[in-house]
């Protein structure tokens, strides 16, 4: 038994040329639309410091910058790495970053210092890292 209905029988082809297409179109990418980070401006690290080394710094406000992370954490002693993250679309800081210095002692005196401290109108928390870093791709 055949419908009267044309337009459910148009429905059903539409949906079956649509699938096949779907099936045999190639492959696509999955970076569609992405685009990279603004740069540093800083040389990309031959390997990642150690998580004993770095920092986790939260409740950065959507303007922050790296340069304003470096002139607050080099008073405490020697930056090896600063990594603000972005979001890749807008280029705007996400809230967080992650800091290296070079020695256990000025971690501490970082933490000790500037946690709970405000940037920009922002409630800063400085604490160690968790988890290693990963080099810059």
């Amino acid at each position: 038994y055949r419908s009267r209905s044309r337009s459910r029988d148009r429905y059903d082809r539409r949906d079956r040329d649509r699938d096949s297409r779907r099936r045999y179109s190639g492959s696509r990418s999955r970076s569609r639309g992405r685009r990279d980070p603004p740069p540093s401006g800083r040389p990309p690290l031959r390997g990642a410091p150690p998580k004993e080394l770095t920092m986790f710094v939260a409740g950065l406000g959507p303007s922050a910058h790296e340069q304003d992370l470096e002139a607050m954490f080099s008073r405490y002693g020697r930056l090896v790495d600063v990594r603000l993250n972005r979001d890749r679309f807008t280029g705007r800081c996400k809230g967080f970053a992650f800091v290296a210095m070079a020695r256990e002692e000025e971690v501490d005196e970082c933490i000790r210092r500037l946690d709970r401290t405000s940037i920009n109108g922002y409630r800063l928390t400085v604490e160690r890292a968790k988890t290693d870093l990963k080099p810059h791709p």
